[in-house]
């Protein structure tokens, strides 16, 4: 399916999605779309920055979705969002700061995963983001910090490869598809 522009993709994306039909679409594809990626960033964020208050609200969130707890969502979010980062981490993950300092850049990663219950499915966003950690660490000094700079300047154009012979709708704008022949 071809549009006119990018917002027109993502609204005809949404209703096939929602009708369960699959698509394939660069928007889709982006690494910086996947919930679980969006997640591990804020978290790497989060530990950089503890008193943000919208990164704690964004992995509180997450962690009320997808962490196994006994409260009610609004009820988890009022009773941890009073809590320090260091707290909520041994809390919810079982983890501890410095514990965490004691790895390197793409084994923090890991073990966040690890104890977020992100490695039990395999997920190819997760796959592809931890080659992109490891790619970072092999030419540069891997500290979060660094690392979360040069993300926000490659979040944008990161994207998983698209499976080949997959029975889904291929979504694209105009501009993208000039040159392009299909069978």
């Amino acid at each position: 399916m071809i549009t006119r522009k990018k917002d027109q993709g993502i609204a005809v994306s949404k209703l096939l999605t929602e009708n369960g039909i699959p698509i394939i679409s660069s928007e889709t594809l982006l690494l910086n779309n996947a919930e679980s990626v969006r997640y591990i960033v804020d978290l790497l964020n989060f530990i950089v920055t503890p008193l943000n208050e919208e990164l704690k609200a964004n992995v509180l969130f997450f962690w009320s979705n997808h962490i196994p707890h006994n409260h009610e969502k609004h009820d988890f979010l009022a009773l941890n969002s009073k809590l320090d980062l260091e707290t909520l981490l041994e809390t919810h993950l079982k983890l501890s700061l410095a514990d965490l300092s004691k790895y390197s850049l793409y084994e923090k990663v890991e073990v966040l995963l690890k104890h977020s219950k992100l490695m039990e499915e395999p997920d190819a966003y997760i796959i592809f983001f931890l080659d992109f950690i490891y790619q970072f660490s092999q030419k540069n000094q891997g500290d979060i910090f660094t690392f979360l700079n040069y993300w926000e300047q490659k979040k944008d154009t990161l994207s998983i490869s698209s499976p080949e012979n997959q029975n889904a709708v291929n979504i694209m704008t105009i501009h993208k598809s000039k040159g392009l022949e299909f069978p």
